[in-house]
């Protein structure tokens, strides 16, 4: 039950945020597909000269697009851990070679230290979970 805690007061120092709100060292958690992603931010966001499209409701009901009235941020440049996973396939023949095949997959890592991949991200209108602010 101790250890339950310690989690319950984990999840309470969670907070989502949008991309304005995040600073150069603080750790976020970004849905990417079905998993999570533990970044670091290694840079400020800022933001971009162009404008998006984005589809909206007029006055009828009706859906249309137009240009976006928030300004939109360039891709963000994070730090997460990426490693290489290889997988043995054989064939469904009797007589058909065993080959291998190396995928590069994600990793869920919490420690920003063994962080080995810098990426850039887009993370205009996603969920964005804060977990470490950085010290300034």
């Amino acid at each position: 039950m101790e250890r339950l805690g310690w989690r319950m007061d984990k999840c309470r120092k969670m907070k989502k945020v949008t991309i304005e709100e995040l600073r150069e060292g603080d750790e976020i958690i970004v849905a990417s597909g079905s998993k999570l992603r533990y970044l670091k931010v290694l840079k400020n966001p800022t933001l971009s000269d162009k404008k998006g499209w984005k589809k909206g409701v007029d006055a009828d009901g009706y859906f249309c697009w137009g240009t976006c009235s928030t300004d939109k941020y360039k891709n963000l440049l994070c730090s997460t851990t990426v490693r290489e996973v290889t997988y043995k396939f054989r064939g469904y023949r009797a007589n058909q070679a065993e080959y291998f095949k190396t995928f590069k997959e994600s990793v869920y890592e919490e420690d920003s230290t063994k962080h080995n991949k810098r990426i850039s991200i887009d993370l205009n209108y996603k969920d964005i979970l804060l977990i470490k602010r950085c010290k300034q």
